[in-house]
């Protein structure tokens, strides 16, 4: 049921042009939206698109959310001084970015 609802939220967005605005703890559904508002304690803490908020995984996580996995690995990658940069919430652009080190 969730994934319907979210399929047809999204749906009315793209198609018919709809604002949506969808209050969710689940990242993984935070994370296709265009904008995201991070709200604690009735405060605005973080906004912007979803790969500039989620880049603060420190920020995100001490606040009690999660991030998406993916971008959890590269947090650990930049750590380790793999990568550079983190602004990546996609399997997809992860296996792009991380198959360019191994070229």
């Amino acid at each position: 049921g969730r994934r319907e609802v979210l399929e047809t939220i999204l749906d009315l967005n793209k198609k018919e042009k709809m604002t949506i605005i969808h209050i969710t703890h689940h990242m993984n559904e935070a994370r296709l939206a265009d904008r995201i508002i991070v709200i604690d304690d009735g405060k605005v803490v973080a906004q912007g698109k979803p790969t500039d908020v989620f880049s603060d995984v420190d920020g995100i996580q001490s606040l009690g959310l999660d991030v998406p996995q993916v971008t959890k690995l590269l947090h650990e990658l930049k750590k380790l001084g793999i990568v550079d940069d983190i602004g990546i919430i996609t399997v997809e652009d992860a296996a792009e970015r991380l198959g360019r080190l191994f070229e």
